[in-house]
């Protein structure tokens, strides 16, 4: 058996043709309709760096008609099987994000790294998705705590000699009553999701 090799250079369909003949007597030919498809061209990963643990993030590669994506990362939690990941980082540290994509033909690209550092929140902002308000402040026993992203919080308050004296979630637009407690200057311990915390002072008067 004789074998031919031909090497395309660009996506194309091709006809090949088989002449076959035996000691220069009258041949045969035979067709094959030959569709040549090169492997995926290794894409740039599309999205942030640095993050905060606890966010949701967005990842993305340019797009390709019949392709399939394999995203692979050890640290947060997401899938996808498009152009398109989004990933909740739920570990501090470095992070490789890679991503394989398979095109219509079955062939598989070159693994495309993104390389991210996971960082801990240490701002109110950072914390809570905005600045926090707490009001009024001081206050004769009813504060007021605010953030944009309007979620419950989890709060700690602490007397000024650092006992414990209330933990619970406060709901959105629910006060927290100190009106039992004596005047004096209180801790305020607010935890996010991940257990994160920030410390405010509050008064009563």
């Amino acid at each position: 058996m004789e074998q031919v090799t031909f090497a395309a250079n660009k996506e194309n369909l091709y006809k090949v043709s088989l002449i076959t003949s035996l000691n220069g007597a009258c041949g045969d030919t035979n067709y094959a309709t030959v569709y040549t498809i090169t492997n995926p061209v290794l894409k740039t990963i599309n999205g942030k760096d640095t993050v905060l643990k606890g966010t949701t993030e967005i990842y993305n590669v340019a797009g390709t008609v019949g392709s399939s994506y394999n995203w692979l990362f050890s640290n947060g939690n997401g899938r996808s099987y498009t152009n398109t990941l989004n990933i909740k980082w739920t570990q501090l540290g470095d992070v490789q994000l890679r991503m394989i994509e398979t095109n219509s033909g079955a062939c598989v690209g070159d693994t495309a790294i993104k390389n991210i550092y996971v960082k801990q929140p240490t701002s109110e902002e950072e914390l809570f998705g905005s600045d926090l308000t707490i009001y009024p402040n001081p206050s004769e026993g009813l504060f007021y705590i605010e953030t944009t992203n309007g979620l419950a919080l989890h709060f700690k308050l602490y007397n000024a000699m650092g006992q414990l004296l209330m933990e619970k979630v406060l709901l959105p637009n629910e006060p927290l009553n100190l009106s039992n407690e004596p005047n004096g200057f209180y801790l305020l311990e607010l935890q996010d999701a991940f257990g994160n915390a920030v410390y405010k002072k509050l008064q009563k008067y």
